[in-house]
This record gives structure tokens, sequence and C-alpha cells, in this order.
């Protein structure tokens, strides 16, 4: 498991002990400490200390998530790497479900559904539980961010020869869509694994990074290679209309196009991918309708 960290210290303890509780008994939680400014670093120290299992990496200069995350992979020594975030909680079946499904299904990288808390009325919300194979995935990308990034579990191996992460605004996405176009089979497990903390100080719900992540031109042209490959055409400047609130009419018109042909292709799949597909495709409408007033 590898875990980046930076001003955590509300929420280490409870993610490392999570972790712990469910990792398998040949398994290590790597921790990247990136420059906190709290006490941070010194929880993960105790823990290390404390269990042979948690090895800590520091860092006093701030190198970011994915620079974090490249630091971490190249430290593993493991034919197999998981990730979440020191804000999460891990339950007690990740790892018994994760890896027999990844094993069962010939996947490279297998994620799961989770569970939302924290920032919003109610305690906990579930996301819909849809499961998704190996040749749905890549139009759901094309589409949305469909795999969450906190619950991925896969073959280092994979992630390695595809780069890495690179240093762009969704590194997550990026990844995702440059493993699609290595003919990586990604996949998705319908049972939750994780409860992912919503807060007001989340990198995502800041609109400098919706903003750059709507710019992020070398995702924007990764995705334009899987649109060709999967669907034969690309609508330029879909991607910045997908991911972010800033887009041109021609930009939100190529979106709405790209909607429809992955609805259309869905058509062609078995249910359980076809249902996981159209979803995908549902959540990009209202995006669409919400941000833009666009109707399809």
């Amino acid at each position: 498991m590898i875990m980046p960290a930076r001003n955590a210290e509300k929420t280490i303890r409870t993610a490392v002990s999570s972790i712990l509780r469910g990792l398998p008994h040949d398994g290590r939680l790597l921790v990247f400490d990136d420059a906190s400014e709290d006490d941070t670093r010194k929880i993960l120290a105790g823990f290390a200390r404390a269990d042979g299992r948690v090895g800590l990496l520091t860092s006093d200069a701030n190198v970011g998530v994915a620079g974090g995350l490249n630091v971490l992979i190249d430290a593993a020594d493991t034919p197999l790497i998981a990730r979440m975030d020191a804000d999460d909680i891990s339950l007690p079946w990740r790892f018994r479900c994760q890896i027999p499904a990844m094993y069962r299904e010939n996947l490279d990288v297998v994620f799961s559904t989770l569970i939302l808390f924290g920032h919003f009325r109610g305690l906990f919300r579930t996301q819909a539980p849809f499961s998704t194979g190996p040749a749905a995935s890549p139009f759901e990308l094309l589409l949305v961010n469909s795999l969450m990034h906190p619950t991925l579990v896969g073959r280092r191996s994979t992630v390695v020869s595809a780069g890495g992460y690179r240093r762009v605004p969704a590194e997550d996405w990026d990844l995702w869509i440059r493993l699609a176009l290595r003919g990586c089979r990604l996949g998705r497990i319908a049972l939750p694994t994780l409860l992912y903390r919503l807060h007001a100080q989340q990198t995502s719900e800041s609109k400098d990074w919706k903003s750059a992540h709507a710019q992020g031109v070398e995702t924007a042209k990764v995705h334009h290679e899987l649109s060709q490959r999967l669907l034969g055409f690309s609508e330029v400047g879909a991607y910045s209309a997908l991911s972010g609130p800033s887009a041109k009419p021609n930009e939100v018109e190529a979106a709405i196009n790209l909607i429809r042909a992955v609805r259309k292709a869905a058509t062609t799949f078995p249910s359980k991918d076809r249902l996981s597909m159209l979803r995908a495709a549902r959540i990009a409408t209202h995006c669409m309708t919400r941000i833009y007033g666009a109707h399809l």
C-alpha cells in the first residue's frame, strides 16, 4: 500500500490503522510525508517504530501528489501496489475482495466503488454499485473519471511501464487513459472497499484546480488518441468541456457528440458493462446540463 500525506495530522492515525487492520500478512504500508508542517511526520514515525510493516519516506520540499506517488512506486518492492489517501478509511475486506477479483478477471488494475462521508448532510452516501470490465472501462474514461483513485489495486509493473504519474492537474485520469491506450485491462468491482472523506479543502473542490484541470493539454492529447482508437473519430475540445467549467461552445458541442457516441457503443456490450457505460454517460450529461445548460 502506498500513501502520500501532507498536513494530515487530524486523519492520519485512522487512515493508517484502517490499512493495517486489513493488510495481507506479507503486505507493507509505505507512506511519503510531503513536507508536512504539522505533526503528520511525528505520528507516522511512531507507527513505523511500533509496526515493522510501516515504512516512512520523507521530503523537506513539497513535491505534490504525483511526485510523491512516483517516489513511493520507485521504493515499493512488491509485485502489487494499492493506493489510498491520508484522510480516507480502508474497509477491512478491501484486499480480500480486490486482489482475488484482479486475478479472476485477469486485470492489470482493479478499482472499487466507495462510500462518501463528511462534507454534506447525512452521515454516509454510497456510490451506485456498478462493476465494469476491461472492455467497457476505456469508453467510460472518455466521458468521466469513473475509476476512483484511492481504491486502486494493481500490478506495479503496469504503472511503471506507462511512465507512472505525470505532473498534470488530473494525474489519476491522465494515467488511466494512458493505461487504456496501452491495452491494459482495467476494471471495477461493485462492492465498496473505502470510506472516502469529502471536505471543503480538497484540491478537487478548488475553482483554480478545476480550471487548470480543463486546460490539461497533455491529458487532452491522450484523451483525443483514445477516442480515435475506440470510436474512429475524435471531438477536438471535448476533454475541456467534460473536465471543467470554462469550455467554449464548440467544445461543449464536441463533448455532447462524444457522449452520444459512447451511448451508442454501449448498446453492443453485455448488460453489466452496458449499464455502467450508460451511467457514465448520464453523469457526463448531468454535468453538461448543470454547468453549460446543454441538453442531449
